[in-house]
Formats: structure tokens, sequence, C-alpha cells
């Protein structure tokens, strides 16, 4: 077993509880858990990977884009829990989300000019 297939079984775990979680806590609730994207942003990271930083995604969305091509290869992103409002979309961590989409910006402007 690789330690990519070991990731992957993580990844698919994960969100596996945070579908539990929505159906068991959030089914009747204006709030929903989603997955907030977080990529290594190193020099080796692949542009669709260090595209999705800072972006707040569905459970499904992220599973069908590990499940394409070799995204799931050598990959060292990871995903965290976070509450999104349905009505609105909105984030609770703002502040956080806001941050990471400027050093994405900076990170994709040096990776553009090399």
């Amino acid at each position: 077993m690789s330690n990519d297939d070991d990731l992957m079984r993580m990844r698919l775990g994960a969100l596996d509880s945070i579908d539990a979680l929505n159906k068991d806590i959030y089914d009747d609730s204006d709030w929903k858990m989603g997955v907030l994207w977080f990529s290594a942003l190193a020099p080796t990271s692949r542009t669709g990977h260090a595209e999705r930083h800072g972006v707040v995604y569905t459970t499904e969305e992220a599973r069908l884009f590990y499940s394409k091509n070799d995204n799931p290869k050598n990959c060292l992103c990871s995903l965290s829990p976070t509450l999104v409002n349905v009505k609105t979309g909105e984030v609770l961590q703002t502040e956080l989300v806001e941050k990471m989409l400027f050093a994405k910006k900076t990170f994709m402007k040096s990776v553009l000019i090399e």
C-alpha cells in the first residue's frame, strides 16, 4: 500500500464523517459542513491544486476532484471541515479564508513569473 493510498483512505473517511454530521446534526439547519481546501502552495504544487486553496467545497466536489486523473498522486493538500450557511454561502472563518486567498494570489503570481 502506498502513502498516496493511505492518505486517500484518510481523506475519504473524513469526508464520510462530514456527510454523517450534515445528516445527523445539520439536516434541518441553515448550516452545513463543507471542506475548506488547503494547498501546500509548494514549488511542486500543481496548478489545479493551488487554485483550490482557500475555497470551500462540498464533500461531493472533493470526492470528484480526487477521482479524476492523477489528482491524489503526490498530493500535499488537506481539507478542513468548515460551517457554511446554505442560504448565503457565508463561511464562519471569513478572516482565515481571506488570508488564504491572498496567499494563493501571491503564490500564483510567483509561479507565473518564474
